[in-house]
């Protein structure tokens, strides 16, 4: 049983429902429940703008984007892009290239069979393909460039992804934060993935840009999200919803804790905050 609080005369109309997808919407065999589904649709129907806010690059997210009919700009990389599919950006909030090369580099001098991955835009490269140390959208779309680490870094970086185990990880994510503080933003949503970005990137910078397009304020927002990398934006939102096998990091800063995303969280939050 999940109790949502109460709204009382002064409590803001849900205007816009931000919603991330791995962990959230998504299920383990990346589909999309039909309770979730028919509940985002009942949203619009009622003038709500949904908004799908991803680490995932455009490409990978697309599919969920067209299935749920959506015409929304959409939120990538956590916050660093920010596109209505296939048009101009209209934003873009890229890491310097020197900077991220200096990342790789103390990356691979600790670990050195860690995995590289850059996302330029909407294009994905890399030094080498492991068998397991995959992101979701490698599984599905093929590297748009396998070439020596040291002929990448060439221009600005969307996102550079470091992969290792999860032991390995959390050395490489603490030595990574020691040696470059608040000159990056250093982000985990998987346990075998650090996600490094420009320091102005989060979630809740990219929604509230695509809620300033609709004349929307952050209370009249409702955030959905599982991850440390959803927290900003959970904190940021006037509601904010944790799903119950949600990261700890997710359920501090959530103003509400639903079920687990294999319960229809989107659909619950989606009843109890919008359609009520």
């Amino acid at each position: 049983m999940h109790e949502a609080p109460q709204p009382d005369a002064e409590t803001p109309t849900i205007k816009l429902a931000a919603i991330d997808l791995d962990g959230t919407l998504l299920q383990k065999d990346q589909t999309v429940l039909a309770e979730d589904q028919a509940a985002i649709r009942e949203a619009q129907a009622e003038g709500v703008k949904v908004v799908l806010a991803s680490a995932r690059p455009p490409r990978s997210a697309r599919a969920f984007y067209e299935l749920l009919a959506l015409d929304t700009p959409q939120v990538n990389y956590n916050g660093a892009l920010v596109q209505v599919p296939g048009k101009t950006p209209s934003h873009h909030c890229a890491l310097d290239a020197g900077l991220a090369h200096e990342v790789f580099k103390l990356a691979r001098s600790l670990e050195p069979a860690c995995v590289l991955e850059l996302e330029v835009l909407d294009r994905s490269m890399t030094d080498k393909v492991h068998p397991n140390l995959r992101t979701q959208t490698s599984l599905r779309f093929p590297h748009d460039v396998v070439a020596p680490a040291e002929t990448l870094f060439g221009e600005p970086v969307t996102k550079l992804m470091l992969m290792a185990s999860t032991p390995r990880v959390k050395r490489l994510e603490q030595a990574i934060r020691e040696e470059f503080g608040d000159r990056l933003s250093v982000l985990v949503s998987d346990r075998h993935l650090i996600q490094i970005a420009h320091p102005d990137v989060d979630k809740a910078d990219g929604v509230r840009r695509v809620a300033a397009l609709y004349g929307v304020e952050a209370v009249e927002v409702l955030a959905i999200g599982d991850a440390p990398n959803d927290a900003g934006l959970l904190a940021w939102a006037g509601v904010g919803v944790a799903v119950g096998n949600g990261w700890k990091e997710a359920k501090d800063t959530a103003d509400v804790v639903g079920p687990g995303h294999t319960d229809a969280a989107v659909a619950w939050a989606l009843r109890e905050f919008v359609l009520a």
